[in-house]
């Protein structure tokens, strides 16, 4: 396999572990488009959203990201929320 081939393919591999990992529930089971919602991570949060993360997971305390788009985290909360309402 010619080096530029193998790169894109493991390239393309990275990609995709990093999808199946987007929706998998983290330290007290945020997901890291839960995390970043709560903490008012507007671009993180888009960049989630661009790649397909789960909007509508719920976390332990059956909560999706939305959810936790609230002023006492974060003073982006609501633009945060406006790019998950979207």
């Amino acid at each position: 396999m010619c080096v530029c081939v193998e790169r894109n393919y493991n390239y393309s591999l990275g990609l995709a572990e990093l999808q199946q990992k987007m929706n998998m529930p983290l330290q007290g089971e945020n997901t890291p488009l839960h995390w970043a919602a709560m903490r008012g991570h507007v671009e993180i949060v888009k960049y989630l959203v661009e790649q397909h993360a789960d909007k509508g997971m719920r976390n332990k305390q059956d909560k999706i990201p939305i959810d936790l788009c609230q002023p006492c985290w974060s003073n982006s909360y609501s633009y945060t929320r406006a790019v998950l309402a979207a």
